[in-house]
């Protein structure tokens, strides 16, 4: 079960975002005037860009190894997914940053779920690297980071198609929360004394 649930993360991952885009295509954000929105909005936007910088640090270390060498310096020094952490950040970005706060239940979800799909990793990692990620892993925490750990490689090799690739994928982040600023524009023009896209519900916070 837990291994299907790795396998089709990225279908998952897909469906949950085309609800989410449903749910808030349709739905009415709450009052915007309020300086505690305004915060929580430039908070949002810090933590996308936080998350695009960090998804794209890890790929600097990580790029072309996973599976065939365990990589444990740079961000993989501090805890031991911090790919899956980033994302994490990033997806709270977004839900904050459109000021949808009902819907950070969403992030739970995704920690639950990620939670499992990261345990069918780092037990694949086990049967192929034996030892040495037993005693990785003794040493560097699942999710909590610790900046007193970090080491780094002098020199690194570093792939730029997958490095571009992967700051195109963290993009995404920021595309998503700019395309549902311009739905919150779009649904106060009004055409006929109608909008232009209807709110079918008020979100409540």
């Amino acid at each position: 079960m837990i291994d299907l649930l790795e396998k089709r993360r990225k279908a998952i991952t897909w469906m949950a975002g085309i609800a989410l885009f449903i749910v808030i295509f349709f739905s009415k954000a709450p009052d915007r005037g309020s300086p505690l929105y305004e915060a929580v909005e430039m908070t949002g936007y810090f933590l996308v860009t936080l998350a695009i910088l960090g998804r794209t640090w890890c790929i600097l270390y990580l790029g072309g190894h996973k599976n065939t060498a365990l990589v444990q310096d740079g961000p993989f020094s501090v805890c031991r997914n911090p790919s899956y952490i980033f994302s994490f950040i990033g997806l709270v970005g977004v839900l904050i940053g459109t000021h949808y706060l009902v819907l950070l239940v969403i992030a739970l979800f995704y920690w639950a779920y990620y939670f499992f799909v990261i345990r069918s990793e780092e037990e694949r990692s086990s049967r192929l690297f034996k030892e040495e990620f037993t005693n990785y892993s003794s040493r560097v925490h699942r999710f909590l980071p610790d900046p007193r750990k970090y080491w780094s490689r002098d020199v690194i090799e570093i792939n730029s198609y997958l490095v571009l690739r992967e700051i195109i994928r963290s993009g995404f982040f920021m595309w998503v929360l700019l395309l549902f600023k311009i739905l919150e524009y779009l649904k106060t023009i009004g055409v006929d004394g109608k909008t232009l896209i209807p709110a079918l519900w008020n979100m409540p916070f």
